[in-house]
């Protein structure tokens, strides 16, 4: 899978400008690379090992898959932490692994970014508060501070909030977030379906809505990932900018690394607007397809 941001001029301004952020302002062409693992053995790691494993078996092959992004044009690595919060993690019993793995998926991104920015991935906890399921909201808000706290202190730049189907539990990762470090950049990728009224959530917020609320919760930019199958960068691209002035982010789909040259170069032509930011990210996506956005951006330009 394959992210992909667009920034739109929004002039917001913050009393503390993070260094995402402040990126954004300097450069009109930027590329988030995206997992390590699942680019270099695609879904399925090997039995009995999960992606976030990786960061202390492998460890050097996640910094040579991080430096091959960079290589590529990257100028974001995400950190290899989609896993490491308490909740997955207890589901193994391994929830004193926490600090070791995530400390470690920042330090590998660290030692493969060279000067791009590191951003910490937190994945949705994969449970519900109340009253949709039957946790309390302050035992969640404790499980994304416990992670966020170690990622901030190993360093990372910014963090992406990922596969976020409710906005209540965004809302309470964002907060979360913030209380660790009220500068740091936030990504919400919130998970998105199509809908009769355009994109919703998981649960039926309509995008117009989830973006109003994250907006104002101070997100540095908003992003969606479409379920399996469903290649719409397009139009979730469309609603996220009719929605709010937030810098939208996108998930591209497997049919965006099996394009033609031809028709890869024309849906980015289609997709990019003149002055805006654009990054990618692939999830199985190696650095060939890293490069090729690369160059497909440079000549946009």
């Amino acid at each position: 899978m394959m992210f992909l941001m667009v920034r739109l001029n929004s002039g917001r301004k913050t009393a503390h400008m993070g260094k995402l952020r402040s990126l954004l302002d300097k450069q009109r062409r930027l590329l988030m690379a995206g997992s390590p693992v699942p680019a270099l053995v695609g879904n399925r790691p090997p039995p009995g090992e999960s992606p976030v494993d990786w960061n202390l078996l492998h460890p050097e092959r996640v910094v040579e898959a991080t430096a091959a992004w960079v290589a590529a044009g990257a100028n974001l690595i995400r950190s290899n932490t989609s896993g490491a919060g308490r909740y997955a993690l207890a589901r193994e019993n391994r929830e004193d692994q926490l600090r070791k793995l995530n400390q470690t998926g920042v330090e590998l991104a660290r030692q493969g970014a060279g000067s791009a920015l590191v951003v910490g991935v937190v994945n949705a906890t994969g449970v519900l508060p109340l009253p949709y399921g039957k946790v309390a909201e302050t035992e969640i808000a404790a499980a994304f501070r416990e992670q966020v706290a170690v990622l901030v202190e190993a360093g990372v730049d910014a963090v992406s909030l990922e596969n976020m189907g409710l906005l209540e539990e965004a809302q309470l990762a964002v907060k979360a977030v913030q209380e660790v470090d009220p500068g740091l950049d936030i990504l919400v990728l919130l998970a998105f379906q199509p809908g009769s009224r355009g994109f919703q959530t998981l649960h039926g917020v309509e995008c117009q809505w989830a973006s109003r609320e994250l907006g104002q919760a101070g997100v540095t930019a908003l992003g969606g990932m479409c379920l399996p199958g469903q290649d719409l960068p397009g139009l979730l691209a469309g609603d996220l900018r009719r929605a709010s002035k937030l810098p939208p982010v996108l998930e591209l789909g497997k049919e965006w690394e099996e394009a033609e040259e031809e028709d890869f170069t024309r849906r980015l032509q289609d997709l990019s607007r003149p002055g805006e930011i654009i990054l990618a990210a692939g999830g199985e996506a190696g650095p060939e397809i890293v490069a090729r956005l690369a160059r497909g951006l440079l000549a946009l330009a």
